[in-house]
């Protein structure tokens, strides 16, 4: 019987990539409004940092991301550095609002994997 050890690398990122591509537009977001203005390379030490280490991501990746949010108008870029509009503080808001109800009913489904 598996206790979901078993899955590769692979399999895992294929089950959780949805949460991956939101937790990176959260993550590019924060980083920015939290160092006020940034570039994507420094967005992306600041996700490494931020997150202690348990979110690492592809330079190249998040600004295409990073990009897509501008074109969105949740970014601007100015001299080169992207920073944080006012619909992409409130939609960083709402996200993380979202996030953390998902993270607590996550968190009450362990009460069915141990029977309780």
């Amino acid at each position: 019987m598996s206790h979901g050890h078993d899955e590769t690398p692979e399999q895992i990122e294929h089950i959780f990539k949805c949460y991956c591509e939101t937790g990176l537009t959260l993550a590019a977001l924060a980083v920015v409004r939290r160092g006020g203005a940034a570039t994507a390379a420094e967005a992306c030490d600041n996700i490494a940092t931020f997150t202690a280490g348990i979110m690492i991501t592809d330079e190249k990746k998040l600004a295409r991301e990073m990009d897509d949010l501008t074109r969105q108008g949740y970014l601007e870029q100015k001299d080169g550095r992207y920073h944080i509009t006012p619909a992409g503080k409130n939609l960083m808001f709402t996200m993380l609002k979202q996030w953390n109800k998902y993270v607590d009913a996550m968190n009450n489904l362990w009460g069915c994997y141990y029977g309780a």
